[in-house]
């Protein structure tokens, strides 16, 4: 007798075990012996190698994984996987969102530890605005950034001639 076994997608055949008969089973086959025969097939989930990643935006740039260098969309348990932001002009890179797959604070420097399922996060980036500072005469004034996000401390460095104080800051 050929046994012709088909499990459900993601399925695959665990154990096949002869209840009654005293057959014995080899490549999906048995010989009928002299007693009424009873099979059981049991099946497990196949458990894929690698699992998804998931790499979104907000629009204002762009995202991806990487593992070893090489650009990923997914992943085996385990892996160590970098995530690289570009902030499109205007923008710089605020933080990265996880929507689901990882426990919160999973990602470190820009990088996690693979699970044993699929992942998806978001890069969120913030508008950035220039900085300028000049001085009226009579001295200099600099500050620290050329560009910033909204909230950003900006130091200045102001050094007034020989002679002059500071008036006012506008």
């Amino acid at each position: 007798v050929n046994l012709t076994i088909t499990p459900d997608e993601g399925y695959e055949v665990d154990q096949i075990t002869v209840v009654r008969g005293g057959v014995t089973v080899v490549d999906n086959k048995f010989n009928i012996g002299t007693a009424d025969v009873k099979i059981r097939v049991t099946f497990k989930a196949i458990v894929p190698s690698t699992y998804g990643i998931i790499v979104e935006d907000d629009g204002h740039g762009t995202a991806k994984a990487q593992v070893g260098g090489a650009d990923v969309t997914s992943a085996a348990p385990g892996a160590s996987v970098t995530l690289t932001a570009e902030p499109n002009d205007g923008y710089a890179f605020k933080e990265w969102q996880i929507v689901h797959g990882l426990d919160s604070g999973a990602i470190t420097d820009n990088s996690f530890t693979m699970p044993s399922k699929e992942v998806k996060v978001k890069a969120v980036f913030e508008k950035e605005y220039a900085v300028e500072a000049e001085a009226g005469g009579h001295g200099t004034v600099s500050a620290d950034v050329t560009k910033g996000v909204s909230g950003k401390a900006v130091n200045l460095t102001i050094t007034p001639d020989e002679g002059y104080e500071v008036d006012q800051i506008t």
